[in-house]
């Protein structure tokens, strides 16, 4: 599957292609967050019934997150540190 970034930044397809098991590449913007393997943001709290309802709380473990763009710059730095600069120097 090959998607442009207007459908690469919906988190629900992508979740859905993973579940038919799809292999894919996709477009995305800098400023979609991503989570390292193996961890996840930590589900809403449980309603109670009083105001609106709880959302994903994402920043209970906002250190766990990053933007594609913080990514960038971290792929960048570690090819530094083991001295292959050019392999990330575009961009």
């Amino acid at each position: 599957m090959l998607a442009d970034a207007g459908y690469g930044i919906d988190t629900a397809f992508r979740n859905r292609l993973s579940e038919l098991g799809l292999p894919y590449v996709v477009g995305i913007t800098s400023a979609v967050v991503v989570w390292y393997p193996g961890i996840e943001p930590l589900p809403p709290k449980r309603y109670s019934g009083k105001g609106r309802p709880p959302v994903v709380r994402g920043s209970d473990r906002v250190s766990d997150a990053f933007t594609m763009s913080m990514m960038v710059a971290n792929l960048r730095r570690m090819a530094r540190l083991v001295g292959r600069p050019a392999d990330l120097a575009t961009g």
